[in-house]
């Protein structure tokens, strides 16, 4: 069976949530609003003038910490309590993620308004869900996507360049992880996800790169801010809409899961922890050196930590990759179409082999030598 799963309504334009009372009428006269500490002071008092505009009653939780099975359900009995007709999330990823968890547990639609670009999670109809200390526990695939996503350009490119960079990376990923399973199916919406996905590669890694050197020298380009926005958004998030029963397991995704139960990898955001991962896919796959090259060339225009070091693993080094290892090996024991199988071993070797290369390219320009 093949399901397909997309918001409604998306809107991407400069000054967007000023229209979010208008947009959201239609839908719903009463909403609950979960909300990031900074993106409520980034954006909340514009979103609540627009609802009261539109004569939409409104109450706001403030959340900071991860999405968890536990947390979602407070927000959705809270959301019953005061009658709310759907959820509204304000913030990044972790935001958007327990807002739908909570809308699946109320029954109710979800608005998604991101403040951060680094993820496709307003569009996604899945939640990764946490330990409330940050530790993967699993991802919710949901019935439902956001019903509408309103994408401010002038509240995404307000934020620190750090969230935009990562997500770039992330959606980079569409295309790294997936590609190479074409080497073992035919499946035609595989090839679609493929195709999603190297479009977003083929405009990230020129737009995207100009965009961010752009935004850091002050110059604002608003038409190529759009593209890169919706590609992180839209292009990325059709990538994961359609499901099929064709598995496509990359490394740079498992491997992130892992990292998050080591606390100290914990505050490296989820794309620079994906583009790591990328290079550790590349060692794995024995890439040609010039294919390595490539993505230590993009990942480091855009500045993205990528030695584990710099990820913030400095101490018992050995034993940690040991265990993220066998986390990785336990959730895929083989990618690329689940024909090339890896041991532990083989796996903690790639992550110290990309990590040096990282720093050889970075630090010294060497050639690389697997």
């Amino acid at each position: 069976m093949i399901d397909i799963i997309t918001p409604k309504h998306y809107l991407n334009k400069p000054g967007a949530l000023l229209e979010a009372g208008k947009l959201i009428a239609p839908f719903a006269k009463r909403v609950f609003i979960v909300a990031g500490s900074t993106a409520f002071s980034a954006a909340g008092e514009t979103l609540l003038e627009s609802l009261d505009s539109s004569g939409i009653a409104h109450e706001v939780w403030k959340y900071t910490g991860y999405p968890t099975t536990e947390t979602s359900k407070e927000i959705a009995g809270l959301a019953k309590q005061f009658k709310a007709d759907a959820l509204i999330s304000l913030g990044g990823g972790r935001i958007t993620d327990t807002t739908k968890t909570a809308a699946r547990f109320a029954d109710m639609e979800v608005i998604a308004i991101p403040t951060i670009a680094s993820t496709c999670a307003s569009f996604a109809p899945v939640a990764i869900m946490y330990t409330r200390e940050g530790a993967f526990v699993e991802p919710l695939h949901h019935q439902k996507a956001p019903l509408l996503i309103i994408a401010d350009t002038d509240i995404l490119t307000a934020a620190p360049l750090r969230y935009l960079r990562a997500g770039i990376a992330d959606t980079l990923a569409k295309w790294y992880e997936i590609a190479p399973s074409l080497e073992h199916s035919d499946d035609l919406y595989l090839k679609l996800n493929v195709q999603y996905g190297e479009l977003a590669r083929d405009i990230l890694e020129t737009k995207g790169l100009k965009v961010v050197a752009d935004l850091q020298r002050g110059i604002h380009d608003p038409h190529e801010v759009h593209d890169v926005i919706d590609t992180i958004f839209l292009m990325a998030g059709l990538c994961g809409s359609i499901k099929t029963a064709f598995t496509i397991p990359g490394i740079a995704h498992p491997l992130y899961n892992a990292f998050s139960t080591i606390p100290e990898l914990r505050s490296a955001l989820h794309g620079e922890k994906v583009a790591f991962g990328l290079l550790v896919q590349g060692v794995l796959e024995k890439q040609r050196h010039a294919e390595i090259e490539h993505r230590l060339e993009v990942f480091t225009e855009l500045e993205l930590p990528l030695t584990l070091s710099e990820l913030g693993l400095t101490h018992e080094v050995d034993a940690k990759l040991a265990r993220i290892s066998i986390l990785v090996k336990k959730a895929i024991p083989a990618y690329c179409g689940l024909d090339k199988p890896f041991t532990e071993e083989t796996l903690v070797s790639a992550i110290k082999t990309a990590s040096r290369l990282a720093a050889e390219y970075r630090e010294k320009r060497l050639p690389l030598a697997v």
